[in-house]
């Protein structure tokens, strides 16, 4: 197998039937290259992910996020996780993870560790 590396997206498409249901490579395909799209228009310089459901675009996002060198900050609501296996790798993926339990509630604690993850970003 031949590694390479991969900057951007440039001139990707996936073809695809449009009255079937699309796979999941093909979706992910599909979301990186979007998102790809956007940092390229927005020259963002991190990626901040609230409330990750843990679907399979959401790792999407995080992959090509690593792919172009860019911090991901997690802020992960255990109610929302749909899959443990993606959602933990999300979280391994994820350059700061905070673990919040419920969307009533941030907490101070909460409030200081994105203080704490986007000094260690952008330091």
């Amino acid at each position: 197998m031949k590694k390479k590396e991969c900057y951007s997206f440039h001139d990707f498409m996936v073809g695809r039937d449009y009255n079937v249901k699309p796979t999941p490579i093909i979706s992910a395909a599909e979301t990186m290259y979007a998102f790809d799209m956007v940092i390229q228009a927005t020259q963002s310089t991190a990626v901040m992910i609230i409330g990750s459901t843990s679907t399979s675009a959401t790792l999407a996002v995080v992959t090509a996020a690593l792919l172009r060198n860019l911090p991901v900050i997690n802020i992960n609501i255990d109610e929302n996780v749909l899959d443990v296996t993606i959602s933990k790798a999300i979280t391994t993926m994820s350059t700061c993870t905070i673990s919040i339990s419920s969307y009533a509630m941030i907490y101070s604690s909460h409030v200081n560790q994105i203080h704490d993850c986007l000094d260690v970003v952008y330091r």
